[in-house]
């Protein structure tokens, strides 16, 4: 009865949802903490919407005492369309960094939240050129010298703050800088202790004083005058919660759980601490393609231990791929050592979902043209995702005559109008589904796929694992193949063949 009630809840926002006997069971689970491990395509969303909907409807908890937080505005916003403005309930739905801003507007009454800070890096440097010696000489001779790849653009201490702000080697000097910076935040105390206590080569001694001392006058003056940048925003928060900032509900899920950093992690945790809330997190560690921005697939498969005498679901029915693609997929994934292992099947069928689609230099377009007509003689009304590794990969499609690009990443086909045409990087595409997909730059190179870009020298203090590096980009690949809901297909180059393509062609 109760899963009919659910059903009917549901058909409100898509008619056509039905309910697998694994979304059921999650849906009516009682446990304290709760793990979803999903697979790619097998109804998350949905079954995390009508945990919700029972919740209210049938358990008559009151929507304003359930959280609902995930990673992207995107998700947030396809969460606040399906509950709030369809099911009119007011369920809290925010990101980590919303929901860390709420709590410290609790405490502060007036306070500047930073949303640009490589002005203010700018402003620091200049500050610190002028009034410290030393500084001034280490920061110009480290960018003429480590920076520096053209002696015409050397930056000069006789010119005017405003014409080193554009010099190329600076404003190089500048995004290395944040780089490290963005990693830096996502570090507890051990992690950057060990990072000072290093052994570093001069090149990284000489950034390491750089970073210090920019980063303290940052430090101060943000303490000054209660100004927050978003890695504070999370920390802030956590500080606060361990204190006696009011709170109380009685139900946090978190989406996208794979992708939890360190320090959202310690919010989450005091969190649920702090309220005894029931906890219900749902993700995939199959799909963790984040860690450049901190995110840590240990704290997702270590659940359990962070969260003792929690229970561990799983959706293994997709419904996104056939199950001819799954299969592959799964082989595939599962080579990684430490992914956690489950079963995935799905009724759908298709035959050869794989395509194999090999070009010789300077036939790329023709190859492209090829594939799309196919596809649009089998029905011309579908949605084509073009995928690549990086944003540049999309430059290759500039070039093709029957390919006209409309907005943005959207593209029109002369022949075949009606096709929806649009290009993505796979970090970009993670959560979407599309007809068909079309994966490009599968070259074994720098920026071929698996990338082989190296870590910058200076990043390299952050003691980069190699190992795991590898391990996220067949993570990636992953992903990339179960986007599409009928046929991926594989550009591969005649010459210097991606290693994953070989790999995977001898799975099948």
């Amino acid at each position: 009865m109760e899963e009919r009630k659910i059903e009917m809840l549901l058909s409100k926002i898509d008619p056509n949802i039905k309910l697998d006997k694994e979304q059921k069971e999650i849906i009516i689970n009682k446990s304290q903490y709760l793990m979803i491990i999903a697979g790619a395509g097998s109804g998350k969303t949905t079954t995390i919407v009508a945990k919700v909907l029972y919740l209210i409807q049938i358990k008559k908890i009151d929507p304003k005492t359930i959280l609902m937080i995930s990673f992207t505005n995107e998700t947030v916003r396809d969460l606040k369309r399906q509950l709030q403005d369809i099911m009119n309930y007011s369920v809290q739905i925010m990101t980590f960094h919303k929901l860390g801003l709420e709590i410290i507007k609790k405490e502060y009454s007036n306070l500047t939240i930073l949303s640009n800070k490589k002005d203010f890096i700018h402003i620091i440097i200049g500050s610190l050129c002028k009034y410290n010696i030393e500084f001034q000489e280490k920061i110009y001779q480290f960018i003429n010298t480590k920076v520096n790849r053209s002696h015409s653009q050397k930056v000069k201490k006789e010119d005017s703050w405003e014409k080193t702000k554009n010099n190329v080697n600076y404003i190089k000097f500048v995004d290395i800088l944040l780089s490290f910076w963005n990693k830096w935040d996502t570090l507890n105390a051990k992690e950057k202790a060990g990072v000072v206590n290093r052994k570093k080569r001069k090149i990284q001694r000489d950034f390491f004083y750089l970073f210090q001392n920019i980063e303290q006058i940052y430090r101060l003056y943000k303490k000054k005058h209660s100004i927050f940048d978003f890695s504070d925003m999370i920390k802030e928060a956590t500080k606060l919660l361990n204190g006696t900032t009011p709170l109380s509900y009685r139900y946090i899920f978190v989406d996208e759980y794979q992708d939890i950093s360190y320090h959202r992690f310690l919010l989450l945790k005091t969190l649920v601490e702090k309220t005894q809330a029931k906890l219900i997190v749902v993700g995939d560690d199959w799909q963790s393609i984040y860690r450049f921005s901190g995110s840590d697939s240990n704290l997702f498969i270590k659940f359990s231990m962070f969260f003792p005498n929690s229970e561990v679901k799983f959706l293994t029915m997709t419904y996104r791929n056939s199950n001819e693609l799954v299969q592959v997929a799964v082989q595939f994934i599962m080579k990684n050592k430490y992914q956690i292992k489950k079963v995935l099947q799905s009724k759908k069928q298709v035959e050869q979902p794989i395509i194999y689609c090999y070009y010789r230099k300077g036939s790329f377009t023709k190859k492209i043209n090829q594939i799309l007509e196919n596809i649009a003689k089998d029905n011309c009304k579908q949605s084509i995702l073009i995928l690549g590794r990086y944003q540049h990969d999309m430059k290759r499609l500039y070039d093709n005559p029957y390919l006209k690009r409309v907005c943005k990443n959207h593209f029109r086909y002369k022949n075949y109008t009606k096709l929806s045409i649009s290009y993505l990087t796979i970090h970009a595409s993670k959560g979407l589904g599309f007809d068909q997909v079309i994966l490009i730059n599968l070259e074994d190179g720098t920026y071929g796929f698996p990338s082989k870009i190296k870590d910058n020298s200076i990043l390299t203090l952050l003691k980069s694992n190699k190992l795991e590096n590898y391990m996220e980009e067949r993570r990636l690949f992953y992903v990339a193949l179960t986007r599409t809901k009928n046929r991926v297909y594989l550009f591969i180059p005649y010459l210097h063949k991606s290693k994953f393509a070989h790999e995977l062609k001898r799975l099948q």
